[in-house]
């Protein structure tokens, strides 16, 4: 199978405006372990028609308005409370902020928040983690897609835990499928399972939808794996890095004493009255990268980038990382220095076209508007009522993977 690196802004910004980069491979989770779909492993007009739908239903349920910002606030509310009972003595923040996350994406496609010490919250979260922690040790497989199934049929490489943690998930959200089925009132959309179940029935009998209870599981797996373990490590390396920079972090603090007080939690509204705070969290999205390697995309016909003829199904791999660390658009790449993000002034924040945590063009992270507001609301109310210090001494040091951690 034919495959190319795109390793620098301008060839991953051509070719992600073109149709022909639309397509993505088979997954090796979805399709080859579960053999399931989603609008994240689609192609084409498929694609296209759950891209649609998704983006229009996540708005109606409040994606990106007032009403989900004060669900994050509820859960930064519950974070606060918990790391406050702890006193000061010292605690990993991982297993803290996955509840909060999770629970994001649950009042979405669910309904309703996960409690804390939800049992299903904790298994969802540790099947999650444990399986996309195995998945980045075996992308390889995705070029020998005859190999792929192999290894998935015998479960090398891990991928028998894997096709269990996510079957694990998978049974979870087909219960959850049922009871809404059971209790749906097209009058009353309560989330995600509820407006797609109402779309499922009004193309029942169609031959050719992908409005399925099949497609529904994996939107909504998709959902969970997507918008819970990369907030979840935005977040511990924003932590880690504020910690081993207390100047910068007591610069945050100022600006948020000045913007916020110490009483009202921080809001989407102050970002822009917050440029240091905003400059801060643009650097860590660009010093450490979250997905170094884009999700990969297959073109679906004869193409070409940079001046390069690209042939239909070839495997194309973004290099976001490189994009981050070029020294052709970034001074000192491998120092953190947030000031690059702020003008003279520093009143200011600089809009960089380069900066794409979250991809770019029209299949960029269609949960981005989310991952932002949550990585803002909990990273300026954490460090309005505390100041985050390490016990032992701070490395950077990175683990490649889907996800970097």
């Amino acid at each position: 199978m034919n495959s190319i690196v795109l390793n620098d802004f301008k060839s991953i910004n051509e070719a992600f405006k073109k149709d022909e980069f639309l397509g993505r491979p088979k997954s090796v989770a979805f399709n080859v372990i579960m053999e399931l779909q989603g609008f994240g492993t689609l192609s084409g007009n498929e694609w296209r028609e759950q891209k649609r739908f998704t983006l229009y239903q996540l708005r109606n349920l409040g994606f990106g308005k007032t009403s989900m910002e004060k669900h994050i606030n509820d859960e930064m509310t519950e974070l606060c409370h918990r790391i406050r009972g702890l006193n000061g003595a010292p605690v990993s923040l991982r297993s803290l902020l996955g509840g909060s996350t999770s629970s994001n994406i649950s009042a979405l496609v669910f309904g309703n928040r996960f409690a804390y010490n939800d049992p299903n919250r904790q298994l969802l979260d540790d099947c999650i983690e444990r399986a996309i922690r195995k998945l980045g040790q075996t992308g390889f497989i995705t070029f020998f897609p005859s190999f792929a199934k192999l290894c998935a049929y015998f479960g090398l490489f891990g991928l028998k835990q894997v096709k269990r943690d996510f079957l694990t998930v998978n049974n979870y959200i087909k219960h959850q499928i049922e009871e809404h089925k059971r209790s749906l009132d097209e009058n009353n959309i309560r989330d995600y399972i509820d407006a797609f179940l109402i779309e499922m029935n009004k193309t029942d009998g169609k031959s050719e939808t992908t409005f399925t209870d099949e497609m529904l599981a994996g939107n909504v797996q998709g959902f969970f794996a997507a918008g819970t373990e990369t907030v979840k490590t935005s977040m511990e390396w924003a932590l880690l890095i504020i910690a081993g920079h207390q100047d910068i972090q007591k610069e945050v603090q100022k600006e948020i004493d000045i913007v916020c007080g110490q009483q009202m939690f921080p809001s989407w509204a102050h970002k822009n009255s917050m440029p240091f705070t905003q400059a801060v969290i643009n650097e860590i999205y660009r010093w450490k990268t979250i997905s170094p390697l884009n999700l990969l995309r297959i073109t679906t016909d004869n193409t070409s980038v940079d001046g390069i003829d690209v042939q239909k199904d070839t495997i194309v791999i973004a290099n976001l990382w490189a994009v981050h660390n070029d020294p052709l658009y970034w001074e000192s790449p491998q120092q953190f220095n947030p000031n690059r993000f702020l003008t003279k002034d520093r009143k200011h924040v600089i809009k960089y076209d380069n900066l794409i945590p979250f991809s770019t063009g029209k299949r960029s992270c269609p949960g981005e508007g989310l991952a932002q507001t949550e990585i803002f609301l909990c990273f300026t109310s954490l460090l309005q009522r505390f100041t985050i210090s390490s016990v032992n001494d701070i490395s950077y040091e990175e683990d490649m993977g889907l996800i970097l951690r």
